[in-house]
């Protein structure tokens, strides 16, 4: 499948901001498996370290109205416009060390049978922001 040959990571998330799809350069750069992400909201698949801390989930936690992910993942779904190559940074638990990890997102709006959905593409700056 193409998803899963680009060398960007991506997942494909629905209206209510959860996984439905993601690929394997995602599933590398987190130490993640897809079963793990399905159907799980973002944060809560790739073991946002907020989200795992706080144990209120992805997008419950006081701090999360602060995720630069998860804002302009919401702006994509209210307004049908893509956002590009948006600088932002979260920690995630990777291996069960947490880790600062730098991204440049771009997210486009994508309708599935009817239903808005966005595709989140995003490469790992980590090294070039430290």
């Amino acid at each position: 499948m193409v998803f899963d040959a680009a060398p960007v990571a991506m997942l494909l998330l629905d209206g209510r901001t959860r996984v439905v799809e993601v690929n394997n350069t995602l599933q590398k750069m987190f130490g993640v498996e897809k079963e793990e992400l399905l159907a799980q909201q973002p944060g809560d698949g790739l073991h946002c370290a907020v989200s795992v801390q706080s144990g209120e989930g992805c997008g419950l936690a006081r701090e999360c109205v602060h995720c630069g992910f998860r804002n302009n993942v919401k702006k994509v779904l209210a307004t049908g416009q893509a956002v590009r190559q948006v600088e932002t940074s979260a920690k995630f638990l990777i291996q069960g060390q947490p880790v600062t990890v730098w991204v440049e997102l771009s997210a486009n709006p994508v309708d599935i049978n009817g239903e808005r959905h966005v595709l989140v593409c995003f490469n790992n700056i980590t090294e070039r922001k430290l």
